[in-house]
């Protein structure tokens, strides 16, 4: 009895032990190679890092190791898996560079970078990023770099970097928001193109902005392209440049029944404006807008709506100088 448990009790360990070693049918880990070529020598690519990708079919996870480079070709028919199926993008310290990681469109967190010095050309267009921060080791970025990227709602550009090219950002409706530092010394033309910036933030003054246009504005002298800075509020170090209201968190303060806005207006000249309030409740909207004339350094402008405010209420103000 004893020898026909002990036999019993064999088999099913070694049936456990079995099952461990079984490996799955399906692999949800590939990887595969993504360096960046070099020269084609003797009939095979002499590549010039060791970067390599891993990706997780179960978790959409992209992962990029190895060391230098990065060029990962998207537009390769040969991976095993589709981009949309990427969730989400890791880089490894060791990786200086990227290229052409495009059509991630459903990656929505940018990648921490931490010795990525370039990102080359259209490395990151069409993706789904809604915030992107460039840190301080980005020197270098390449043309088309962030176009088509259609979530994009705010961009920093790195304090290192001298140069914004040519249709960095262009075809992004979404983005409202650049932070420009004051080491840009060149924003090429359409590098915002078909963007509806309304906030640019810049590390430098006025003087300095207006310098740094003053070629960019010279692309925009035919009146069928918008400049898409032409309508933004440039937040300068001393004061802004643009027809802007205050910060939101002092916008305006309401009085008069909760009827009356009375909107700080902060200019650098004197101007006739047209100061808009919409209110929205419930989807619908009601507008109404007054033009008065504001001296230099600003003043407040009363501008009456017709019904109370509510709980809820989406206001939208806006300043536009007059012709």
């Amino acid at each position: 009895m004893k020898k026909k448990i002990w036999g019993l009790t064999l088999l099913v360990s070694m049936l456990a032990a079995f099952a461990v070693f079984i490996p799955a049918a399906n692999a949800a880990v590939t990887n595969g190679n993504c360096a960046d070529y070099g020269d084609y020598i003797g009939g095979q690519w002499q590549y010039k890092s060791t970067a390599t990708w891993t990706f997780d079919d179960v978790t959409g996870a992209l992962t990029i190791g190895g060391t230098g480079y990065a060029k990962f070709n998207t537009s390769d028919s040969s991976f095993p898996f589709a981009m949309t199926q990427v969730k989400s993008l890791s880089i490894a310290d060791s990786i200086t560079g990227l290229e052409d990681f495009n059509s991630l469109i459903n990656v929505q967190s940018f990648p921490s970078l931490k010795n990525v010095t370039k990102i080359g050309w259209q490395s990151f267009t069409n993706c789904g990023f809604k915030r992107v921060v460039l840190p301080e080791c980005i020197t270098e970025i390449d043309n088309n770099c962030f176009t088509g990227c259609s979530n994009l709602e705010y961009l920093e550009f790195s304090p290192n970097m001298t140069r914004i090219p040519y249709e960095t950002a262009m075809s992004i409706p979404t983005l409202k928001t650049v932070k420009i530092p004051d080491t840009i010394n060149k924003i090429e033309f359409s590098a915002f193109l078909d963007c509806n910036l309304t906030d640019v933030f810049y590390g430098g003054t006025k003087a300095q902005w207006n310098t740094l246009i003053a070629d960019y504005n010279t692309h925009y002298d035919n009146p069928d392209r918008s400049n898409p800075l032409a309508n933004a509020v440039i937040h300068c170090s001393d004061g802004n440049i643009g027809n802007a209201p205050a910060p939101k968190n002092n916008l305006y303060t309401v009085s008069g029944g909760a009827t009356t806005f009375h909107i700080p207006v902060t200019i650098a000249e004197a101007a006739s404006y047209k100061v808009e309030v919409k209110v929205t409740r419930g989807g619908s909207a009601s507008e109404n807008s007054v033009t008065a004339s504001v001296a230099a350094g600003g003043q407040n402008v009363d501008v009456d709506i017709p019904l109370a405010l509510s709980i809820g209420d989406i206001i939208t103000i806006r300043t536009t100088k007059q012709n």
